[in-house]
């Protein structure tokens, strides 16, 4: 199947799902043609990551599109992820980029939620609901949490105030209780510096990028500050804080 066929058969499979939600239903439709193409054509791996772009491609538009599509669209990657890994017709697991397995793995999917992620202005409702869909994914047990790392430093550490909060109000709600415990970690990943750090953070001794006990009180400290204030964004900061508790009540 090439690129542009694959398209259009995936374009229309997330509509028809969509429309009349059947997680298992689709996940079947969805692997068929990745099957088909290693056992009955033999494909190689680099039609395989072709097909696989244009597969995941319509689930991202469609969470960009849709925070009300999300919960399917969910379920219906769960689907995938729960089904056998493929295999070849001598009996090999499809791997691709090193170590993925295709489909388990979601092999590419990262990749392209990673290319839409920038495409859309800060605040937009496009961006928004892909800030929403990478926090039900983290909640999941699909990790996007560095994605929240962005999300938070951009609107929380930054010397330029924040004209919305839409896209925090979207991790903290969906993935609050996820990003707490990765806070709590004896052990956050040692390759991130200072540099990753806002300016505000950094002014604050925030001196590793990252999730940490420290950061997280940044944060926290940060929406009580902009919650005095009036206005939409206080709003927003507010109830932020209600889905942010302080780490000591974290278990």
């Amino acid at each position: 199947m090439d690129h542009d066929t694959a398209s259009r058969h995936y374009r229309a499979l997330i509509d028809d799902h969509l429309r009349a939600p059947a997680p298992e239903s689709a996940a079947s439709l969805f692997i068929e043609p990745f099957r088909t193409a290693l056992v009955v054509e033999g494909a190689e791996d680099s039609a395989i990551e072709g097909m696989l772009w244009a597969a995941w491609g319509p689930v991202v538009q469609a969470a960009r599109r849709s925070r009300a599509a999300q919960r399917d669209l969910l379920d219906l990657l769960d689907a995938i992820r729960r089904r056998a890994p493929l295999t070849r017709d001598d009996g090999d697991r499809c791997v691709i980029w090193g170590d993925q397995v295709v489909l388990t793995d979601l092999p590419c999917f990262g990749a392209q939620l990673r290319e839409t992620w920038d495409l859309d202005e800060t605040g937009s409702e496009q961006q928004v609901n892909l800030n929403a869909f990478a926090a039900r994914l983290t909640a999941a047990g699909i990790d996007f949490s560095r994605y929240a790392i962005w999300t938070l430093r951009e609107h929380l550490e930054d010397t330029t105030p924040a004209a919305d909060l839409g896209a925090v109000l979207a991790w903290l709600g969906h993935c609050g209780p996820t990003l707490a415990q990765l806070s709590l970690r004896p052990d956050p990943p040692p390759d991130r510096g200072p540099a990753r750090v806002g300016p505000l953070g950094r002014a604050a001794g925030v001196d590793a990028g990252g999730f940490s006990r420290t950061r997280w009180a940044f944060w926290r400290g940060r929406l009580t500050e902009l919650a005095r204030g009036d206005g939409a964004v206080a709003e927003q900061a507010r109830t932020a804080l209600r889905h942010m508790p302080p780490l000591e009540t974290t278990t």
